[in-house]
């Protein structure tokens, strides 16, 4: 209405599809899945993502980062 994008809730959209269309969905919801953006999150703490950090906060030292993360 006012050009604002609405964030405080989340939107649904439903299809009707008939059986000749039983492949519709499937098409529809592997398009979205890869089209859209998929945040991997890393299982291991690794020095890359430690090296990150510390580009991010250069104030901190190494071992204030460390004891912050596995303090947590």
């Amino acid at each position: 209405e006012y050009m604002c994008r609405v964030k405080d809730r989340n939107f649904t959209l439903n299809y009707y599809v008939d059986f000749t269309e039983k492949d519709f969905v499937d098409s529809l919801v592997k398009e979205v899945n890869d089209s859209s953006f998929k945040e991997t999150v890393p299982s291991k703490f690794t020095q890359e993502i430690k090296d990150k950090i510390l580009s991010q906060y250069p104030e901190l030292s190494s071992r204030t980062l460390m004891n912050e993360i596995f303090d947590a």
